[in-house]
């Protein structure tokens, strides 16, 4: 499945650039900051011929108690993300920032910051 296959990209790129991506069934490690790669949904065009539109859309967030550490992770997501994806097997037409939310808590102090990041890709059926 493509979805699988852009996921992993993305999981490797940010990885490859030093983060550490927060896997959800293990335990959090001594870190300033937990990554998350979540809400991950593909979206196809139906049409009739054999290629098709598709579209993959994921949320990768940060949460920090610092909003420095926040902001530095986050700042370093957007220029991975904003570079053009070549991934084997799949065509990817573009990659973009569709929405960025940011939110602190002011009991806790915690601070969130959130991407939804879009990857349009033409398949093959």
């Amino acid at each position: 499945m493509n979805i699988i296959t852009i996921k992993n990209h993305v999981y490797d790129l940010l990885s490859s650039d030093g983060l550490v991506i927060r896997e959800p069934l293990k335990q959090q490690e001594d870190r300033s900051y937990a990554l998350l790669i979540t809400n991950i949904t593909e979206q196809r065009q139906d049409n009739f011929s054999k290629i098709q539109n598709a579209q993959c859309q994921m949320d990768i967030s940060c949460t920090s108690k610092s909003a420095t550490d926040c902001l530095t992770i986050m700042n370093q997501v957007v220029s991975i993300v904003n570079q053009p994806f070549v991934i084997e097997g799949v065509n990817v037409s573009s990659n973009s920032i569709v929405s960025s939310t940011e939110d602190i808590d002011p009991v806790s102090g915690i601070n969130t910051i959130m991407l939804t990041v879009q990857i349009n890709y033409i398949t093959r059926t």
